[in-house]
């Protein structure tokens, strides 16, 4: 149609091949989303979106049936809605891609004027205008039949700001179906506009300014807002600069003036850690069109968002990074240069505006104090737990990507193609890439060359009086109490406490060296078993087999190391009876494991290989994922020169060690039937603890929850900041009694000519419901709002309050007697949201998720949300009838809500009886007789039962009149 191609249909032989594993993955992996339209709406000659895909705007915009089907989770997970269909995107719109990406708008036209609906389950919002239904286009299987596709790369860049924990917009995975045709495996995702921006930065849609790139043209627009803050931004960056004469722009662009002080007629244009956290996950994934494009030539996938009315810096979202982690230009790729020469107002980018702030050694020194943070201790790009990130979202697909198969895979697989693709970006990007991309920094002056202090243990809850290990290879100073050790201006800080006294270092023990003897076994198959002992067991016996030293194997030519043992190539001597796979054992002893914190094993193989330490697998190298046998082959031919090259690994295996005894095992496999030579050696060597490696070390001892700062200093150059906070580890259950009882996320807006804007009154109330205090250090909001509570303790009973702003907070709430505490970013999301509250080890406290479809009375009026039962499952605390509105107009923050009387009986005793919902807390009873002056009356004269006040009217210690009113006061 209009030369678009059109392909319907799954994959006959990858159905029939998999089905128990193809059926799984179409119906409880993931849940699916349908979407039924007239079919003229889709492939119409003249108005058809899909006949037209280059065509946008809301004249291409067609109404659609949307259904989320949800086998696992239920009809509780699942909706139905009529909404607008466009398709979008750049790149996904050429004419000869078969799987476009898609937008839903949901408008009052088609019926409901939103979807209402938790799409991110408890990580985002649950009301939405619009959401994009994205799918792989570079390096897909349907448009570009590329082998490379992952279906994670984009997503990755995005849930690593979340780590961050900057804005990012969020997705789930879904197949998708079209008018009954399964079309794909897709994703959601948000929209990175003023209305996301208004939803979980704050303030309204119309104070936002979206700035993007355009396609084509590839130059920056307002999609929404204007121009003015970017331009000026530009200006200030481009045509003036962040040096020399210029050099107090850096603090203009935060809105201080020289000294740090704010200066209210400096616009706030620059949100410093948005912006390097930025880059350093553009820099990190290595991503070539993102921000910037074109190797160089333009800016590309770029948002900013940027409040006009409560300016507090341009926020940069990652976006469309289809193009990293390896996919273009593998694990060595460098883009730290891109951005430098676009100078133009037209071209401005993030990229570039690094670069000209980089010219400012305070923004350097911040970027390299970042850099640390999340490439080293426990960031969110060191090996271990990117690759748990990207896993993460590999697990949410393993067996829905068969359906993709079938549906384009066009014979590619999960396991043949799939898998080998993202396990490229596992094994190999991800493990190599922070070191590499330290390097460049380190090359363009971003991070320094001093490298930093090392903790024994990264931030985490410990035992009471812990032991914690801080080392570095210089001279080095640290604080305990969040200071920075380094002053602003370069010298040390008075309360840094200085650890300059050098220490022998521990160095690396050699377990097995090259050219060990090795016992072998070469006679055509698979060494026998003992009982339950396999050949790679610890107490097997293997002395019957020959031994020798390395290197073991055999050579059909002279090679760089010489074979110094010569193993069997043949079963019988003869051609065509290849020995597939020869075994190797050698034991070592150890009198002790105490000082060994890790592994590095020194491999020469050719061509596959299998390494195995006390009977457990530490090391797969060039074979083939899976179970393997004696027949297996390598997952390649290995030559010249990677056959005479000892690969070096990193392994984290040293549990697996023991005293006395030990043995490696390894089996190398041939590459093929008439391979001519095969080639075996290795080394293994015992890492201490890297504290013990550096020359200067100290101990602190952690009894309360402390965060250690700590720079290394040679006297003209101090390192990058080494951070980590410790908590002391409380007993299971300790956290049960606390919860969010009262909050305050949607106040009317305040009058003309304020300096708050109506987010800037939100507050919500914790409050300990237990018997015993609780210590607060290391807990902390992780969704929703950020924030983590220091050395603060929580009374029996008692209720602390946190506010976006206490000043505002202050104005609105005059004489409570309450000081609240600022968290330290995010909004309470006035369409709702999810708050996440967990303990020091991240473990959770209470989740939910509040809406302001609840009680609408508690929208822009200044009325709470207040928790009904403390007690309720956590499931309930996400439903309306876990809450009402506050009973008092303004909330009650840091006191419990008003009680309310609801029935009154006088029996002829002259005790009066009156039952009252919400007593709780310390309750005191006050009489007046004429509302203005209040007395307490003696405990003696009255009793609370329940909800139940009884008040004896007759008792001598009660005050006396012709009439009275009573008032209960709790706390």
């Amino acid at each position: 149609m209009n030369n678009h191609i059109m392909e319907y249909g799954m994959r006959q032989a990858i159905v029939d091949g998999d089905p128990a594993r193809l059926r799984a993955g179409m119906t409880n992996a993931i849940p699916s989303l349908s979407l039924v339209t007239d079919l003229a709406h889709l492939f119409g000659p003249q108005t058809g979106v899909y006949s037209y895909p280059g065509n946008d705007g809301i004249g291409w915009e067609r109404p659609v049936s949307v259904e989320l089907i949800d086998p696992a989770r239920g009809a509780a997970a699942e909706f139905h809605i009529d909404a607008g269909l466009r398709i979008r995107g750049a790149f996904s719109r050429s004419v000869n891609n078969p799987k476009h990406s898609l937008r839903l708008f949901f408008r009052s036209i088609y019926g409901e004027g939103k979807l209402r609906f938790p799409l991110f389950d408890g990580e985002g919002a649950s009301e939405f205008d619009k959401v994009d239904l994205r799918t792989s286009q570079n390096y897909s299987w349907a448009f570009q039949n590329n082998n490379l596709d992952t279906f994670v790369r984009e997503t990755f860049s995005r849930d690593a700001q979340r780590e961050m924990g900057m804005p990012y917009t969020r997705s789930r995975y879904y197949h998708l179906y079209i008018n009954g045709q399964y079309w794909g495996l897709y994703q959601t995702q948000e929209r990175g506009d003023a209305d996301f921006a208004a939803t979980y930065l704050g303030g309204d849609s119309d104070d936002w300014d979206c700035i993007k790139t355009s396609s084509p043209g590839y130059t920056t627009t307002a999609s929404d807002g204007t121009f003015e803050a970017f331009h000026a931004l530009h200006d200030i960056a481009v045509n003036q600069g962040f040096a020399g004469a210029y050099a107090d722009n850096y603090m203009r662009v935060k809105g201080l003036n020289p000294d740090g002080s704010r200066n209210p007629a400096y616009p706030v244009y620059l949100d410093e850690d948005n912006l390097i956290c930025y880059m350093l996950c553009a820099y990190y994934t290595g991503d070539p069109d993102s921000p910037i494009g074109g190797g160089g030539a333009f800016p590309n996938n770029m948002y900013a968002l940027y409040n006009r009315v409560q300016p507090d810096g341009f926020k940069w979202l990652r976006h469309d990074a289809e193009h990293s982690l390896g996919a273009n230009g593998g694990v060595n790729a460098d883009t730290t240069h891109l951005g430098t020469n676009l100078l133009t107002q037209a071209f401005f980018n993030p990229a570039t505006l690094h670069h000209r702030l980089s010219a400012h050694p305070a923004y350097r020194l911040r970027f390299a104090d970042l850099a640390q943070r999340h490439l080293y201790g426990d960031g969110i790009f060191t090996p271990e737990r990117a690759r748990a990130l990207f896993q993460s979202r590999m697990d949410e697909i393993d067996l829905a990507i068969i359906g993709e198969s079938a549906r384009w895979g066009r014979g590619r697989t999960r396991d043949a193609t799939w898998l080998p693709a993202c396990n490229s970006v596992l094994n190999t990007y991800l493990t190599q890439r922070r070191d590499i991309v330290a390097a460049q920094f380190r090359a363009r002056g971003w991070l320094p060359a001093l490298a930093a202090p090392r903790f024994s243990t990264n931030s985490a809850a410990v035992p009471p009086g812990y032991t914690l290990l801080v080392s570095a290879t210089n001279t080095f100073y640290y604080t305990t109490d969040g200071t920075d050790p380094r002053l602003p201006g370069g010298g040390i800080h008075p309360g840094a406490i200085a650890v300059d006294v050098a220490q022998t270092p521990a160095l690396p023990q050699s377990l097995v060296g090259r050219g060990a003897v090795w016992r072998y076994y070469d006679l055509g198959v698979e060494p026998a078993a003992q009982g339950a002992l396999t050949w790679r067991d610890r107490t097997y016996n293997a002395l019957a087999w020959p031994q020798g030293p390395a290197l073991l194997g055999f050579s059909g030519s002279a090679t760089a190391n010489p074979v110094a043992t010569v193993t069997r190539r043949y079963v019988n001597g003869v051609s065509g009876t290849q020995v597939t796979t020869t075994y190797f054992r050698h034991t070592f002893t150890l009198a002790s494991t105490d000082t060994i914190a890790g592994l590095t094993l020194e491999l020469l193989r050719d061509d596959g290989a299998i390494v195995s330490l006390n009977g457990t697998e530490i090391l797969r190298d060039n074979m083939p994922a899976g179970a393997v046998s004696y027949a297996t082959w390598s997952a390649a031919t290995v030559g010249s020169p990677a056959q005479n090259t000892y690969f070096t690994h990193a392994l984290n295996a040293a549990h697996l060690l023991r005293t006395g005894e030990n043995v490696l095992a390894v089996e190398l496999h041939q590459c093929n039937a008439t391979s001519s030579d095969l080639y075996f050696d290795l080394a293994l060597t015992a890492v201490p603890p890297e504290s013990q490696m550096d020359c200067y070390c100290t101990s602190v001892t952690v009894d309360r929850a402390v965060t250690v700062l700590a720079r290394a200093y040679t006297g003209s150059e101090w390192s990058a900041l080494a951070e980590a906070a410790y908590s002391v580890a409380r007993p299971a259950g300790y956290y049960a009694p606390l919860h969010v009882s009262e909050l305050l996320y949607a106040q009317p807006a305040p009058a003309a000519g304020s300096p708050y804007i109506n987010d800037d009154f939100a507050w919500l109330e914790l409050r300990n419901a237990g018997a015993a205090p609780l210590a607060l250090d290391g807990v902390r909001f992780a969704s929703g709002i950020s924030h983590t509570f220091g050395p603060v303790a929580l009374g029996p009973g008692a209720r602390l309050v946190l506010a976006k702003n206490p000043a505002a907070f202050a104005e609105r709430h005059t004489g409570v007697g309450i000081t609240p505490e600022a968290w330290q970013s995010g909004n309470l999301a006035r369409k709702g949201e999810t708050l996440a509250l967990v303990d020091p080890d991240g473990s959770n406290i209470l989740t939910f998720t509040y809406s302001n479809t609840w009680y609408p009375e508690t929208y822009d009026t200044g009325r709470s949300l207040v928790a009904v039962d403390a007690a309720a499952p956590e499931p309930l605390w996400s439903r309306a009838d876990n809450w009402r509105p506050s009973r008092v107009a303004t909330g009650t923050p840091g006191l419990p809500d008003a009680a309310l009387f609801t029935a009154a009986r006088l029996d002829a005793g002259g005790v009066l009886q009156l039952d009252a919902l919400g007593v709780e807390g310390s309750v005191e009873l006050w009489f007046s007789d004429d509302l203005t002056t209040w007395l307490p009356c003696s405990v003696e004269a009255w009793s609370l039962n329940g909800g139940r006040l009884s008040i004896d009217l007759r008792h001598p210690a009660m005050p006396a009149g012709p009439r009275g009113f009573f008032q209960i006061r709790m706390r």
